[in-house]
């Protein structure tokens, strides 16, 4: 289901652009949604692609000229929290494509459940299509196909421990 689809729809910004003023607001924002709803606040922490947290790095103050988060180069935190990264989630979103998702939650509530199961399948006669796109016959090809299904999933205690934003441009 994915930690966007679990949290709240009330505790989802979208499409924030690049504003330096309107980032902090809408960082600020997404904190509140969580401590705002009771939850232990922790194991705080975000979770972005390395492109969002290196936008929001190179963010520098119009007034000013300092860095708006220059916690992100220092210490790898965002308003106190750590930030995590990762290449699973999107920076093509939107309708202009530069669109990409930061999440924030209390991951202390959020839980894997593993069914520890491990159902195994072969077969001779079953088929695949190759990288090339070629239906392949295992039967024909003198093969055996093996499967193997484990089931995993992932649930928040509280789905008001998550909240996220939808950031236009905040990629590099």
């Amino acid at each position: 289901k994915g930690l966007k689809n679990w949290m709240l729809v009330s505790n989802w910004l979208s499409a924030i652009g690049v504003d330096p003023a309107v980032v902090e607001v809408a960082i600020r924002s997404t904190i509140s949604k969580v401590e705002d709803s009771d939850v232990g606040m922790v194991k705080c922490g975000w979770i972005m692609r390395a492109s969002a947290k290196n936008f929001l790095a190179s963010l520098v103050n119009p007034d000013n000229g300092t860095k708006v988060f220059p916690s992100i180069d220092t210490s790898e935190t965002l308003m106190g929290y750590p930030i995590k990264t990762t290449s699973q989630i999107p920076v093509n979103l939107g309708v202009g494509g530069d669109e990409t998702e930061v999440y924030f939650g209390d991951f202390d509530e959020v839980f894997i459940g593993d069914a520890y199961v491990l159902t195994l399948a072969s077969s001779t006669e079953a088929a695949y299509v190759d990288a090339g796109g070629t239906l392949r016959s295992a039967f024909q090809d003198d093969l055996t196909l093996m499967r193997a299904i484990s089931e995993h999933d992932l649930a928040p205690r509280h789905d008001e421990a998550l909240a996220g934003i939808s950031g236009a441009g905040w990629t590099l």
